[in-house]
């Protein structure tokens, strides 16, 4: 039983980051997604948002859907505030 409620909480986590995802490219954001893996085995999330006034965000997560969470609490911040983080958001170049 254990295994289905693992099952439907990934299948919902899936669901979510696609519903942000959407959001995104609705609001004039282009976004896209990788996955690496590193040297210790552990899988890393990396999600990127960009659009045609040079904002650029990256975000580095250990879900998926936890990278594209921070994307969309980043992006619907107000556009001109400069966001730093030291493992996450970074302006693209001028």
């Amino acid at each position: 039983m254990r295994s289905n409620h693992r099952k439907v909480a990934i299948a919902a986590n899936e669901k979510y980051w696609e519903i942000i995802a959407a959001h995104l490219g609705k609001t004039g954001w282009t976004w896209g997604c990788s996955s690496q893996i590193d040297s210790t085995g552990r899988v890393l999330f990396t999600a990127d948002a960009h659009r045609s006034d040079r904002k650029r965000f990256i975000v580095r997560a250990d879900e998926k859907l936890t990278a594209f969470l921070e994307l969309e609490r980043i992006t619907s911040d107000d556009s001109t505030k400069k966001v730093r983080f030291s493992t996450g958001p970074r302006e693209g170049p001028r």
